[in-house]
């Protein structure tokens, strides 16, 4: 009949919890309590927390990215650099062209003359 006895007792314990009949006593012990959960929850929540780098990191993504604008920015300064050595190839084999051209004129002139004079 104890057990009847307590289960009662705690019964109603829990009833005026409920119907909000507490004292402040009462009250404080609860604030204590509560207060003493989220600290717990708080320290739990910090312990778990990783290491955070005191430097910027680089997202993979922006990492790839520049990494690609650098390999485009190569590859074009190669580019324009085999289209100045081309056009510097074209250039001398043009004049090369123009050197032969003025010598055969001036042989044909030689030629010429030298067919006068014979004549």
């Amino acid at each position: 009949m104890d057990e009847s006895a307590e289960a009662i007792a705690y019964q109603n314990q829990i009833s005026e919890m409920l119907s909000g009949s507490l004292t402040a006593s009462d009250e404080t012990d609860i604030e204590k309590e509560y207060d003493a959960l989220l600290q717990l929850d708080a320290d739990e929540e910090v312990a778990e927390m990783p290491v955070v780098p005191e430097h910027k990191v680089q997202a993979p993504v922006e990492a790839k990215q520049e990494e690609q604008q650098e390999e485009q920015a190569e590859e074009v300064q190669q580019a324009t650099a085999e289209e100045e050595e081309e056009t510097e190839e074209e250039e001398e084999e043009e004049e090369e062209e123009e050197e032969e051209e003025e010598e055969e004129a001036a042989e044909k002139q030689e030629a010429k003359k030298a067919a006068v004079v014979v004549a």
